[in-house]
């Protein structure tokens, strides 16, 4: 027996010993290896269709063609264990190449293409990162964002900062053919048939590119962080300026910079955070904006008669820049209870010079007629100001405090307060303008900050009243207080409740009941806010007009969900929201100025302008069902109803006014509901352990409805503009369909096929090709000059193939 124990005891004492050697060995082979990886993806695909700019002006894929993709990862890490935390990661994505320049159906623009370099990697992004885990790190990025906006159809072709006449036609005498010079007279008459063949047609669109690197050390409970970058926008957007006959569009250039420094230090501790950041961006505009010469004259003067505009500026926005410093406090201070501070105070600061006056401030008193001093309130710099800058300084501060803790079992609450505020200073208050660029009619205009603090504080209180079904009340109310300066709403408050219940109905299905109520009371001041501060005079009345976003309003919203998660293989949701939002307007009462005689048939008493309902409806199911291991599918629908009645003043344009407006009339009512379904399916099919399919499909479907009351009823309709006109429903519907395959060749190369189908279709009967608008259908008279594009509408095909090589 004696020898049996020992034997035994020999064998314990030698497997105990030999136990870490055989645990290695049995640790796969892999996890003692270092982490290496480094992946290629090739891909080519060819885009075609109609209107491929529309379908990708945020996606970067504009151009018809042969695309080429590229994309690689690298990543680094030591064995597992190793003991050594060190690691590097490498990666670039959306590479792409477009060698075409077809956006639009028989449109090329290399121009374009050159000034939006959407040649290469239009949705472009690397990064790169390395370091030691839990002791430093480095990142650095690269990312590129893009954006197509529309063809359209200007006058001017835009060089950098100056615009120039398009095919030859002529300042202040436009399509005439009789030879002008500079403050001749336009008696030439102007038709769409003339004007119409000066126009050039434009592809607008922007490109961001943006490099970031950062870097952090950890110091035990410390962590120091730093990061800084750098952007780079450029292109151009589509913009109008106001002359003869109403807006005409041009190309606004796009020359941005915007640079950005962060540094922080972080305190980490299981019961206590800490984090100080200091912020400092800068935004330069490297363009003061586009010079453009006027057309045609906008009246039939003699040459001496006024000043003939040579140009108008029209401005970006100016350069800018901004300091912040950012202090987060958390601290627990039990179990079930914790507070955290946010704050922030801030700098921002505008002082950028102002542009030289646009409408030719070189006019003195000597050229022309010297009996008119032209723009005589211009400073010593030829600016349209008494000073060379606003010289603007913003300070802000904000401040939010949560403190949270459970007041009994089952019973948890919160409370909180923040706070918002803008202090605007401003060193120019009166600026001078022309109003019309053909006459000697300046005017004072004035430059108002807005300045405002608001104060939120909000309570709220979880009960879980039925443990066992999981049954939980939750109540908060929420009161806003908001005071602003120069504001057409200048003092509102705002007090909101709200009610959520969710329980568990049986093991499978969770259901969420919530209930909101809000009500917005504030003071509306209609018409100029600031009024006369060069004399100080009081507020001046005008025309009523409601910001619907600050108005006094009561809303009400119920929303209830339901979801169905069982252990087994079918999943899924059902919701369904609705919002209402009733807004009020002070009583006032418009005067008939054009016709003083008829003012009581103007009567708007209990009419506001703007908004006064606005009502959401959202409900849909979402399933999720898995008939094998190795099908999955994903199905939707989604339905929204949005509805606005738009209410504003009008003005009775009858020649007889008192026998044709009658009743209150003026004003004008806008009211259109929007109807849009969504509806989508997907799948995942795993063949076999090579092969792969994966499928989506998604539609949309909506219609606009909209009718317009303009304020003038009468018993016989003879015009269009009177009592309730309907216009054509808007209807928009967008497919989108893709089906991939992939499969493995080997366990390092793996391809894919993949085919997408694309197409959108409005007809919307605001979008005319025409830039040159005739007063009625085959008129020789100008109604309106426009940006003459089209309806938005596409129909693209993708056929794609990708290869991803494992080296």
């Amino acid at each position: 027996m004696k020898n049996k124990l020992t034997i035994a005891a020999l064998a314990l004492s030698t497997t105990a010993l030999v136990a870490p050697a055989a645990l290695a060995q049995d640790i796969p082979a892999e996890l003692n290896k270092p982490i290496v990886i480094n992946e290629i993806t090739l891909g080519v695909q060819y885009q075609g269709g109609h209107n491929t700019g529309q379908y990708g002006r945020y996606n970067g894929l504009t151009t018809s063609g042969i695309n080429v993709d590229l994309g690689f990862t690298q990543i680094r890490r030591p064995a597992w264990n190793s003991g050594d935390t060190y690691y590097y990661e490498f990666s670039g994505s959306n590479l792409t190449f477009q060698p075409g320049n077809k956006t639009a159906k028989g449109f090329r623009d290399g121009a374009y293409n050159s000034d939006t370099t959407i040649h290469f990697g239009p949705e472009a992004d690397i990064n790169l990162a390395f370091g030691r885990q839990g002791e430093w790190g480095v990142t650095a990025s690269y990312s590129a964002l893009t954006y197509t906006g529309n063809i359209i159809s200007s006058l001017w072709t835009v060089n950098g900062d100056q615009g120039t006449l398009n095919n030859g036609l002529k300042p202040f005498g436009g399509a005439s053919n009789v030879p002008l010079t500079k403050g001749t007279v336009l008696n030439t008459n102007f038709n769409p048939t003339t004007l119409t063949p000066y126009f050039n047609q434009v592809q607008t669109g922007t490109r961001r590119d943006k490099v970031e690197l950062g870097g952090k050390l950890e110091l035990d409970t410390w962590v120091l962080a730093t990061n800084i970058s750098h952007e780079h926008k450029q292109g151009s957007l589509e913009e109008s300026i106001r002359q003869t006959w109403g807006g005409m569009a041009f190309t606004l250039p796009v020359d941005y910079d915007t640079d950005r420094f962060d540094i922080s230090a972080s305190y980490v501790d299981p019961d206590y955070q800490a984090v100080i950041q200091y912020s400092y961006s800068r935004f330069t505009d490297n363009m003061t904006g586009v010079r453009l010469p006027y057309a045609v004259s906008q009246t039939s003067l003699s040459a001496t008669s006024g000043p003939y505009a040579q140009q108008s500026l029209y401005s970006t926005p100016p350069s800018n820049s901004a300091h912040y410093l950012t202090v987060m406090l958390s601290d627990k201070l039990a179990p079930k209870t914790r507070v955290v501070f946010n704050g922030r105070v801030g700098l921002e600061l505008q002082d950028d010079t102002f542009a030289a006056n646009s409408a030719n401030p070189g006019l003195t008193p000597t050229m022309g007629n010297p009996t008119y001093n032209w723009f005589g309130n211009l400073n010593s710099s030829n600016q349209g100001t008494r000073g060379t800058s606003l010289d603007a300084q913003a300070y802000v501060y904000q401040a939010n405090v949560t403190f949270s803790t459970e007041l009994a079992e089952h019973l948890e609450g919160k409370i909180n307060y923040s706070l918002d505020g803008r202090d605007v200073r401003v060193s120019e208050f009166k600026v001078w303008n022309s109003g019309n660029p053909d006459q000697n009619n300046n005017r004072a205009d004035y430059v108002v900050p807005q300045n405002w603090v608001k104060q939120t504080g909000t309570a709220e209180l979880s009960y879980l009243i039925l443990p066992e079904s999981s049954t939980r009340v939750t109540a908060s109310y929420a009161f806003n207080n908001t005071n602003r300066t120069n504001a057409q709403v200048e003092h509102s408050e705002t007090n909101s409740f709200d009610l959520n219940i969710s329980s568990m109905l049986g093991k499978d299905i969770l259901t969420r009941l919530s209930y909101g109520h809000s009500n917005r009371a504030g003071s509306m001041h209609y018409g100029t806010a600031w009024g006369n501060l060069e004399t100080g005079a009081p507020e001046e009345e005008g025309t009523p007009s409601g910001a619907y976003y600050q108005a006094p309003m009561v809303s009400d919203s119920v929303t209830l969900r339901a979801d169905y998660a069982p252990i087994g293989d079918l999943s899924g949701g059902v919701f369904i929201r609705y919002a209402d939002n009733r807004f009020h307007y002070p009583e006032v009462e418009a005067v008939a100025i054009a016709n003083p005689s008829n003012a009581g048939n103007w009567s708007l008493a209990g009419q506001g302008q703007g908004i006064t309902n606005s009502t959401t409806v959202t409900m849909g199911p979402d399933i999720n069902y898995r008939p094998t291991e190795s099908l999955t599918l994903h199905g939707y629908y989604s339905y929204q109803r949005i509805y606005f009645d738009n209410r504003g003043n009008g003005a009775c344009s009858e020649s007889n006014a008192a026998a044709t407006c009658a009743g209150t009339v003026g004003y004008f009512v806008n009211k259109y509901t929007t109807h849009m379904h969504s509806a989508g399916f997907s799948g995942d099919w795993k063949i076999s352990e090579k092969l792969k399919l994966s499928s989506e499909y998604n539609l949309s479907v909506g219609s606009v409805l909209f009718g317009q009351f303009n304020g003038v009823s009468v018993a016989n309709v003879t015009g269009t503009y009177q009592n309730v006109t309907n216009y054509p429903d808007i209807d928009s519907r967008m497919d989108d369909i893709r089906v991939t395959a992939a499969y493995q060749f080997t366990d390092n190369i793996e391809g894919a096929l993949l085919y997408r189908y694309s197409m959108f279709n409005n007809n919307d009967w605001q979008n005319v090709p025409l830039p040159v608008i005739p007063t009625t259908n085959g008129g020789s008279a100008i109604s309106i000059v426009n940006a003459g594009y089209g309806a938005p509408n596409y129909n693209v095909s993708t056929v794609g193939m990708t290869l991803r090589v494992k080296l």
